[in-house]
């Protein structure tokens, strides 16, 4: 339960739970994905009201526990993959050119020259075999005809940087969860494992018991 709306919270920016009373007592915190929830807002600046609404029945704000994570409004929160969806792009990305190459066994890309003109036969046979060749099943080598040639092409500067990249992906997501990069290895100092534990774990745990807390007052 509880580790459900940290997620929800950090990587949503909104987490709910529903507080199932009867009369004043609390039976239970049920709780709900995000994705199931949708909200209404009043247009009054002021005087400011929600509704919750659930599979089409509308509830009233104060029957959930809502953790809003960077909000203006105390309703609509903002995620962590919202506020760094460009960067996280960018790393699943990276994630991907280097599993694509590794499926592909490392083949480069590269070019065929042809000393004359093929037929169609020809070319889609050599289209079928390249095809083979960069989707990653066994037929990794491919046979050229007398008068077809073959290059390589030079690795691009993404290519000769992935590794580079890499690290500094790794380091942008650490610092999106406020986590020092040594800790993940295991090289972290006390110190740094203290301030860390400090500045992030703790605030998240305040804010949740402060939450839990007032539904029970």
């Amino acid at each position: 339960f509880q580790k459900a709306l940290v997620e929800d919270f950090i990587l949503e920016g909104n987490a709910y739970a529903y507080i199932n009373k009867v009369r004043n007592n609390v039976k239970s915190l049920n709780y709900i994905e995000p994705k199931y929830i949708s909200i209404f807002k009043s247009t009054d600046p002021i005087f400011k009201d929600v509704k919750i609404s659930i599979n089409g029945k509308q509830y009233e704000h104060y029957q959930f526990i809502n953790l809003t994570r960077k909000t203006v409004n105390g309703v609509d929160g903002t995620g962590v993959i919202q506020e760094n969806r460009a960067m996280l792009s960018l790393a699943f990305n990276t994630l991907a050119f280097e599993e694509r190459n590794i499926r592909t066994g490392g083949v480069k890309k590269g070019v065929i020259k042809s000393v004359k003109k093929l037929t169609k036969e020809a070319l889609d046979a050599l289209k079928e075999a390249w095809n083979k060749l960069y989707s990653g099943t066994s037929e990794n080598v491919i046979v050229l005809n007398d008068g077809l040639d073959y290059k390589e092409l030079q690795q691009t500067s993404v290519e000769l940087q992935l590794n580079e990249n890499k690290k500094v992906n790794d380091e942008q997501i650490c610092s999106i969860f406020n986590t020092p990069i040594s800790i993940l290895k295991g090289t972290a100092t006390d110190d740094t494992i203290n301030t860390w534990h400090n500045n992030t774990i703790i605030p998240i745990i305040i804010y949740f018991f402060l939450k839990e807390l007032f539904v029970f007052v």
